[in-house]
């Protein structure tokens, strides 16, 4: 019984996480396709090049519902390669990510749909860009992770459907750490807004 419950939950961990990747997929290639039409074949090139490159190592690393933070990371600095093309210096990311946390568990590919949206609603619609700052450290027996922009402020990314990428966000936490878990969307005081996901700290000794 305690294995069937265990296979149920990797698979509906496994659908959620599939419901994010046509919409990845289609956002990219849409970005190729207006990159070919305004003649920049070469940033089309390297884009796709690193699409190819994004999800060869996702295939491999999600062979299983749960990843580590580390590999997390690695799959975040290959995406937002790939973002680099399209908004080159407009988009300003920062990483400060505590080394006792690197091997803490999550489902796999759980922060790439925040960032993204951070992208879309932060970096896309200014003209200047906008700089986007991913947190992770433990408090007590939690792991934190807080993904902060500069962008629009919350009730506008609501009406605009921000919702449901966080609520897919939250399912996915509640699954695997059976309701443990808190997914939170805040403004910032000057400006943009902060996604925080606490869970508990759990370790990959492998």
């Amino acid at each position: 019984m305690l294995r069937a419950q265990t296979l149920a939950k990797d698979a509906q961990l496994e659908m959620m996480r599939y419901q994010l990747n046509p919409h990845f997929m289609f956002n990219t290639m849409n970005a190729i396709s207006t990159l070919i039409l305004k003649e920049e074949n070469d940033k089309a090139s390297e884009m796709l090049d690193k699409l190819c490159g994004f999800f060869r190592y996702s295939l491999e690393a999600t062979k299983q519902s749960k990843s580590t933070l580390k590999d997390e990371l690695d799959l975040l600095g290959l995406y937002l390669s790939i973002e680099k093309v399209r908004f080159g210096k407009r988009l300003k990311v920062n990483f400060a990510v505590d080394k006792d946390v690197m091997n803490c568990v999550l489902p796999n590919m759980l922060c790439q749909p925040i960032i993204e949206n951070a992208v879309k609603y932060a970096v896309e619609p200014s003209k200047d860009g906008a700089e986007i700052t991913f947190k992770a450290y433990k408090s007590n027996e939690s792991l934190i992770i807080k993904i902060m922009d500069t962008g629009q402020a919350v009730k506008e990314l609501k009406r605009k459907g921000f919702g449901i990428g966080l609520q897919n966000t939250r399912s996915r936490l509640e699954v695997m750490f059976n309701g443990e878990c808190e997914v939170i969307l805040t403004p910032n005081q000057e400006r943009g807004n902060t996604v925080t996901m606490t869970m508990p700290y759990e370790v990959n000794n492998d």
